[in-house]
């Protein structure tokens, strides 16, 4: 239909309650369908405001508004009634019995809350209900602190729906951005223009593709053929994405693509790692288009792997058999001069920190990190402490060492879980900066397809443990190469997709930086559909998969 769907949700509400999920999703599903269903034209909107919140829990209203049909006033009264629509047009023209509503105001009530309609015939209707939830026991940590490379940039977002303005604009200001709208490509282009005269250029912006004149891809065309404008980064935002849009959008010099309506968390780490490296950059292509199947990638790399510093045996088990279960890799140190050793590695995205433990305990093994780290300059890993001390005054003493944050034992599922959301889910400048590989660089680097001592540091300089390394790739590179032809040969672009990911991993773990990078750009042509790309990136593929092993080859002889 071509609607806008928007979704507000008031900054107050805690990102973590505790309520009947599954009777909220129902009323959501019923109310958002029915709104969907009976607008021709315009918008659905979501809107999530707090009424109340005190120290028992939080009273939420939700509004589902439209720009649909609308509702007579003398029919209003009974619309909550079972089996009760506005007139039989309506059931012949649209479907459905009524029923759905009567059902909503049940749930509704199920949730001690109140259900009712604003509408005027015509003009559309406004659908609200309200819910109290409880607080959830960990919410105070459930927010993380926007990225620190956000704060103060200057970003314009462009579209023609004042809804959708206001939404994205509230969203960025979250981020501590600095955001400027427009209803225009006109209005835009007049703001930018006057930005770079006073050298005070966007660092992004975010155009809607479905402006009536000139629509946001045009716009983006406009912006980078223009000297004097195209610093500025571009991601585009659209309602109703098609298979191949992802591969124009690129071609046209756009860093990010994503579909309305946006998330808080996509949002933020598009922007993010939009921002970690220069328009040029983007506008050159040598970076893949930033999707959200992107950033789920990017978060899975950084995620998968956790350091358990812990010398109790059976805690030991309890723990990784947790993590593993949520889905995360774990390996265990002993103590704490084993954790320090294990972190020096690079591979940890997170350290859960054990206190106590024999010869060097938790507190100054995480010194230790944190003065390495201040010489070195290198980024900040997360350490979470694990306590037995559930007491006032842990929390101090664990700031005090540098922990990030705190656990008490035994370790609770839900709060270890939404801990590591906490600090693994937030993407930063740096870690983005060092999974990028410009396409320049790999060309630089063309004579050594494996960087064999950059793998030798990441696994301790052990030569044994290397060969096999490289024994595997050579039989698994092949293997997966040749499955990877066969899937685009039989247009299994779900295959081709997963397999692109396993040689992603594979040439990475191997520090085949030119076979990861291609490997990657195949994977995203997949994922997004981008037919015409994938047989020459496949082909990009072979040959950095060849030559990687070619080179192993060599070492292993």
């Amino acid at each position: 239909k071509g609607l806008e769907v928007t979704a507000h949700i008031d900054p107050l509400l805690p990102d973590l309650v505790r309520g009947d999920a599954g009777r909220l999703r129902q009323v959501l599903l019923n109310l958002g369908g029915n709104a969907v269903k009976f607008t021709k034209k315009g918008e659905v909107a979501l809107d999530c405001k707090v009424v109340e919140k005190n120290a028992q829990g939080t009273l939420v209203r939700c509004e589902i508004r439209d720009t649909g049909i609308g509702i007579p006033a003398n029919r209003v009264s009974a619309l909550f009634q079972a089996f009760t629509q506005v007139d039989a047009s309506t059931t012949r023209k649209f479907g459905g019995t009524g029923l759905g509503l009567s059902i909503v105001k049940r749930l509704v009530e199920l949730m001690d809350g109140q259900v009712g309609v604003v509408s005027e015939e015509g003009l559309g209707s406004t659908f609200w209900f309200t819910v109290r939830f409880a607080i959830a026991d960990n919410a105070a940590k459930a927010r993380p602190a926007p990225p620190a490379e956000l704060k103060g940039q200057r970003v314009l977002v462009v579209d023609d729906n004042a809804t959708n303005r206001k939404v994205i604009m509230g969203q960025l200001s979250l981020c501590q951005m600095e955001p400027v709208c427009a209803s225009s490509a006109d209005e835009a282009l007049a703001l930018m223009r006057q930005a770079a005269v006073a050298r005070k250029p966007f660092e992004v912006a975010l155009l809607d593709h479905q402006m009536p004149g000139c629509d946001g891809a045009k716009l983006g065309r406009m912006i980078v053929n223009d000297e004097g404008l195209k610093s500025t980064r571009l991601i585009l935002l659209t309602s109703s994405g098609q298979r191949g849009d992802g591969h124009l959008f690129a071609d046209i010099g756009f860093a990010g693509y994503l579909l309305k309506p946006v998330t808080q968390r996509d949002l933020t780490d598009c922007l993010t790692m939009v921002l970690a490296a220069q328009a040029e950059t983007w506008h050159a292509k040598s970076q893949p288009l930033i999707t959200r199947h992107a950033l789920r990638s990017q978060r899975a790399q950084h995620r998968q792997r956790i350091l358990l510093a812990e010398d109790n045996a059976v805690n030991q088990k309890v723990a990784c058999r947790t993590l593993e279960k949520l889905g995360y890799r774990v390996d265990v140190a002993a103590d704490g001069q084993a954790a320090v050793k294990a972190w020096e590695t690079g591979r940890y995205g997170l350290i859960l920190m054990d206190c106590q433990m024999p010869e060097i305990d938790g507190y100054e093994a995480t010194r230790i990190i944190r003065g390495r780290e201040r010489e070195r300059g290198g980024r900040r890993i997360p350490i979470v402490a694990l306590t037995a001390h559930a007491m006032k005054g842990a929390d101090v003493q664990c700031t005090a060492a540098g922990m990030d944050d705190y656990l008490s034992k035994p370790i609770d599922r839900p709060q270890l879980e939404a801990c590591l959301d906490k600090w693994l889910h937030t993407m930063t400048l740096a870690n983005i900066e060092a999974s990028m590989i410009p396409r320049s660089q790999v060309s630089a680097n063309a004579e050594a397809p494996v960087d064999w001592q950059r793998l030798l540091k990441a696994i301790d300089h052990d030569e044994e443990l290397a060969r096999d390394l490289a024994t595997l790739f050579i039989d698994s590179g092949l293997t997966g190469m040749q499955q990877i032809i066969a899937a685009l040969e039989n247009g299994d672009y779900g295959t081709l997709g997963e397999k692109a990911h396993e040689l992603k991993g594979a040439s990475a773990n191997l520090q085949a930086m030119a076979a990861t990078t291609a490997a990657e750009r195949l994977e995203f042509a997949a994922r997004n559909g981008d037919t015409e790309q994938m047989p020459e990136l496949a082909q990009q593929l072979k040959e950095e998969i060849e030559r990687a092993v070619t080179y192993l080859r060599q070492r292993v002889a």
